[in-house]
């Protein structure tokens, strides 16, 4: 940051507001799971809520199933999803 401020890139740090880093935040989250627990390879949404998504592979959105709670650790566990098998035409 401090290279790129001395060559004149006017920089304002993300942690200076923590409404915008909560909100970049949750939209990086949120697109990292899209992305992992999905076949979808690419997302393009505009202000007016349509959507373009990309998929890696043509077929079926997989079902992922839900999270499993351990009963004494208080916290969640995301079982594996099974293999995604490529639909044939």
């Amino acid at each position: 940051m401090a290279q790129c401020q001395s060559i004149g890139f006017k920089i304002v740090p993300l942690e200076d507001d923590k409404t915008l880093q909560d909100l970049v935040l949750s939209v990086f989250h949120s697109t990292t799971i899209t992305f992992t627990m999905t076949p979808a390879a690419k997302i393009i949404e505009n202000h007016l809520n349509r959507a373009f998504i990309k998929l890696a592979m043509p077929g079926p959105m997989p079902l992922i199933p839900p999270p499993i709670k351990k009963p004494d650790a208080g916290i969640f566990e995301f079982p594996s999803p099974a293999p995604i098998k490529p639909q044939l035409p």
